[in-house]
């Protein structure tokens, strides 16, 4: 994983045919010896429908978070129009942050049940008050766990809960900008993957990172673990990092076979890197400039099943210049539409607050973020 070696790469039918050898006569032929052809990113966790509400919160844990970024008891419906734009913003935001797939948890309806778990302290004790246990160990009390499931987030998770992620094959999302900004813990990914637990990268919505991009989680990942108090050896780097954000995120994505790494019957999902660009200049070690300090910049053209959706910088298939304007015109309308839903948000905000201040003195078994 992570290893760059100088060879072919021949795509038939939006799939890899060949790594190296010969192709086609009359295939077309791609000159990438200024690029570093890589596969494309998985971003394993995001909210389309936050994509209008960039730069709108600081400063808010999750749960008093929520009542601003998720109006669910004023908020206004969007036309097909918006939610179209509003998801072509992020989807070319990613595409230009190197990524190829995402996974997409949704909501449009008037109520919904969230999918992050273990979070938080405060949905670590509610747990524990609502059923005698923690969150995990009701799950699979349930039989739910498996896996095909993914926890998002999997922060405040206790030594039990590890092994129950690790032996049901549970995959963990790791979200670690949008955890930073809400707060709400470290995920102990050192002791996940010493465990064989898969963890895979996401961004996490918009409202909770303001972005969609990879290049900025994938570096989060690689360096926020060398906080732990713990041999050095047993750090995060850039080729963990660059796992999770590729082979791991293919099978959150689930598509464990198709993703992830550039072999033969793979999908053709690729990412060429400018070489000659200022994040390889010069170019010492690609895995780690490309994990801890690649950015948009670098990225010349993407490929997703074979496509071309970026080519030469430029995006393909939509009029980039013209979804930022609409972004820009109906971004700043959908926003003035949830004013009476922030104004209900203010009016609970101090009992959700109150909630969240005793979640914080509370022992939940585990701690997950360190004392000031």
């Amino acid at each position: 994983m992570g290893e760059f070696l100088r060879a072919g790469v021949v795509v038939q039918e939006g799939r890899i045919a060949a790594v190296g050898g010969e192709p086609p006569a009359d295939a077309e032929r791609v000159d990438c010896t200024r690029f570093a052809v890589v596969p494309g990113m998985v971003n394993a966790h995001c909210h389309s429908n936050e994509n209008r509400f960039r730069g709108l919160w600081d400063n808010l844990p999750l749960e008093p978070w929520m009542l601003f970024s998720y109006p669910v008891l004023a908020a206004p419906p969007q036309s097909p129009d918006e939610i179209y734009v509003r998801t072509l913003l992020g989807g070319i935001e990613m595409i230009r942050s190197g990524a190829t797939c995402v996974v997409d948890f949704l909501y449009e309806l008037q109520g919904f049940t969230d999918d992050s778990l273990a979070e938080t302290r405060m949905q670590a004790l509610s747990g524990r008050r609502m059923y005698g246990r923690t969150l995990v160990e009701h799950l699979d009390r349930i039989g739910f766990l498996g896996p095909r499931i993914c926890f998002e987030h999997g922060i405040w998770l206790t030594p039990h809960d590890v092994e129950l992620v690790r032996d049901r094959g549970v995959t963990v999302v790791h979200n670690p900008v949008s955890n930073m900004k809400l707060g709400s813990g470290i995920c102990p990914v050192p002791t996940l993957l010493a465990e064989g637990v898969n963890v895979a990268l996401g961004t996490d919505g918009m409202s909770s990172n303001d972005g969609n991009d990879m290049f900025a989680t994938l570096k989060a990942a690689a360096l926020l673990h060398k906080l732990w108090e713990i041999d050095y050896e047993r750090w995060l780097g850039a080729e963990e990092a660059w796992r999770m954000a590729t082979a791991a995120g293919a099978r959150a994505a689930g598509d464990a076979d198709g993703l992830g790494t550039i072999e033969a019957g793979r999908r053709a999902d690729l990412v060429l890197l400018d070489l000659e660009s200022m994040v390889f200049t010069p170019l010492n070690d690609p895995l780690r400039q490309l994990a801890l300090g690649s950015t948009t910049l670098a990225v010349d053209s993407t490929l997703v099943g074979g496509r071309w959706v970026l080519r030469g910088g430029q995006v393909t298939g939509v009029g980039e210049a013209a979804i930022l304007e609409q972004g820009r015109e109906l971004g700043r309308e959908l926003v003035a539409r949830h004013d009476e839903g922030f104004r209900v948000g203010q009016q609970l905000l101090a009992s959700v607050r109150a909630g969240w201040l005793e979640a914080l003195g509370a022992d939940v078994g585990v701690r997950r973020s360190p004392p000031l």
